[in-house]
């Protein structure tokens, strides 16, 4: 056992006495050999444990335990019914905000497409190749180069 857990248990489930039995043999196996925890768990009884020996427990007034149980339902009632005030408010904001967040999506999956240049780049390419088809009438004389585009271009 590591010491770091081993004073973590030492001040808490061992000094209590609440361990379990293969738990506090193993603590007492680690302390038989290790003289840094075994300083530390005498330090830890003189100061935390031996101050409070010889204290008996205290009983808690008759009628203390109902008056924190009221108190306890009482904030829980409150709570609930703030609850069910706000609870379908929650929800309309949550769908507004699912709703615009989809939208805004959708929208800018579009604006990416129609701005995108591979895009607008291809079809400037499919125009050009279409308009390279149309011919000029070849067999006038008029000067022309013999497509529309070569027209447009030159």
């Amino acid at each position: 056992m590591k010491c770091d857990k081993l004073k973590d248990m030492l001040m808490t489930d061992y000094i209590d006495g609440r361990c379990a039995p293969d738990l506090k043999r193993e603590i007492d196996e680690h302390l038989a050999v290790c003289v840094t925890c075994r300083q530390f768990y005498s330090v830890l009884v003189k100061n935390a444990a031996q101050p409070f020996k010889g204290l008996r427990p205290l009983e808690a007034p008759a009628g203390m335990w109902e008056e924190i149980k009221g108190r306890i339902e009482e904030k829980e009632e409150a709570l609930a019914s703030v609850s069910r005030i706000f609870f379908p408010v929650r929800r309309a904001v949550f769908a507004l905000a699912a709703f615009a967040m989809v939208a805004g999506l959708l929208v800018g999956v579009k604006a990416w497409r129609l701005y995108d240049t591979d895009l607008m780049a291809k079809y400037t390419r499919d125009q050009l190749y279409y308009f390279s088809l149309e011919e000029t009438d070849e067999g006038s004389d008029n000067g022309s180069f013999g497509t529309v585009v070569e027209e447009f271009l030159l």
